[in-house]
């Protein structure tokens, strides 16, 4: 995914608990860095305790603090592949000094690959005859309510919904290269499915012919 201004703009952060808060810097999105902050409220602070004379710390590590929310593309493909890497970090550790001390850190690049929550399928499509547009889900379920969608150069287009079966069924007037998409509310969408509807032959009315069973 190219561009990470563009899918970085909007982004926001959401801490694990309420031990930490986390800042999400608006003005680095627009440079396709995400800088987040991460702070610990003044009565978190690690607790200190008088031993002998001898001050010691107890510190929490902890190795998720939040998420880095971001909007992925409607028109992003389905083999998309999200990367990321930690260029620069730091944290500072209290040690009975003013300001504390300082440590710095960075990633290797992270590759993670992007999920729909629902798959749009069109096994057949000839223009001026009925064809089915499926939607099922990660195990392969219909999933019916889910609202079809047409891709158009000004926008999308509501189609309708899909059955108990989960498929809708659309006759298209003329042959092309179509996208749809399905998506239900709360829920999730698919990606963006392209479908080739082909032409509609003279003969036979159309409909498939010469066709031989084998054994």
């Amino acid at each position: 995914m190219g561009n990470a201004a563009k899918y970085l703009a909007g982004a926001t952060v959401e801490p694990l608990s309420s031990d930490y808060t986390l800042t999400l810097d608006q003005s680095a999105l627009a440079k396709g860095l995400a800088k987040i902050t991460v702070t610990k409220p003044q009565a978190m602070q690690a607790r200190r305790a008088m031993r002998t004379g001898v001050q010691d710390t107890d510190y929490n590590y902890v190795s998720e603090l939040g998420y880095l929310i971001i909007t992925i593309p409607a028109n992003a493909a389905s083999d998309s592949e999200l990367k990321c890497t930690v260029t620069q970090g730091s944290y500072t550790v209290a040690d009975g000094t003013e300001t504390g001390t300082t440590y710095t850190f960075s990633g290797t690049e992270k590759v993670v690959p992007m999920t729909a929550s629902y798959q749009l399928t069109c096994e057949q499509a000839i223009a001026g005859m009925p064809a089915e547009l499926t939607v099922t889900d990660a195990d392969g379920k219909p999933i019916s309510r889910a609202v079809i969608y047409q891709v158009n150069s000004d926008g999308s287009q509501k189609l309708g919904s899909t059955n108990m079966k989960g498929t809708f069924t659309k006759t298209f007037d003329t042959a092309g290269e179509y996208t749809f998409y399905a998506e239900k509310a709360g829920s999730g969408r698919s990606w963006n499915q392209r479908v080739i509807v082909c032409e509609r032959t003279a003969e036979n009315d159309g409909k498939p012919f010469g066709i031989s069973p084998t054994a």
